[in-house]
């Protein structure tokens, strides 16, 4: 299995590459999180479980979920070092937090390797590690790590309802003109429509318009949304 961790804690992670250095599980490190998303969105990096220093990444697990189901990508996240976990529990939050980041079928092969994990967790020299990680911190990398979020509404959309070529060609017009109000003209432009009398076109690029909210509607927690701003106009705005 290929283990992630992502953190600031060298020793953490050489804690990691012994007590998982039995040949069957592999571990790698990348000190933020930030370059850890972009490097699975891009393909340059692969994970079966990603492990997360909770003083670093609490309250951003939801976050690196939308980016990994953005991107189809199903990855357990696992925050180690949270206090609010006892050991008897452990396995089952983490099992239940990432429900949809493994295949039902795949989940005998993540026990073994949460349990090591939760072992782990209980050793004096992690405690130690961790507490030292702790005290060094800064969040200067928890300002940084939203960044990513804000970068692909248009592509997130794209991949949850699979646009077709022209509408996903009408929803960046809109976003890339989103500071203002766009007319029904530049739309049939944009999106390359040649079917005959204006009526038919205009008739074409509302059918558009319609399938694109009914795509917006369909993906619970989009945060765009197509106003009608007057007759023949519209502005796409983010919530």
């Amino acid at each position: 299995m290929k283990i992630v961790f992502t953190g600031k804690s060298r020793g953490l992670f050489e804690l990691l590459k012994v007590y998982f250095c039995d040949g069957t599980d592999s571990v790698s490190f990348f000190d933020d999180g930030l370059t850890l998303m972009r490097s699975l969105v891009f393909n340059d990096a692969t994970a079966d479980l990603i492990l997360l220093e909770n003083s670093l990444y609490k309250g951003f697990a939801d976050f690196f979920y939308n980016v990994l189901d953005s991107r189809n990508l199903k990855i357990p996240l696992i925050l180690l070092g949270d206090s609010g976990l006892a050991k008897g529990n452990r396995l089952s939050t983490w099992i239940s937090e990432n429900e949809f980041q493994y295949d039902i079928q795949n989940l005998h092969k993540y026990v073994p390797v949460l349990n090591k994990i939760n072992l782990l967790i209980e050793s004096s020299e992690f405690k130690r590690l961790l507490e030292k990680t702790e005290e060094n911190h800064t969040s200067s990398d928890d300002k940084t790590l939203v960044k990513i979020n804000k970068i692909n509404p248009v592509d997130n959309l794209r991949r949850k309802a699979n646009l077709s070529p022209a509408i996903y060609n009408l929803l960046r017009y809109l976003y890339k003109n989103r500071c203002r109000e766009v007319s029904l003209l530049e739309l049939e432009k944009e999106i390359f429509i040649n079917a005959g009398s204006e009526k038919t076109c205009r008739n074409v690029v509302y059918a558009y318009i319609s399938r694109l909210r009914k795509c917006m509607d369909s993906v619970p927690l989009c945060t765009m949304e197509i106003l009608r701003t007057r007759r023949g106009h519209y502005k796409l705005l983010l919530r």
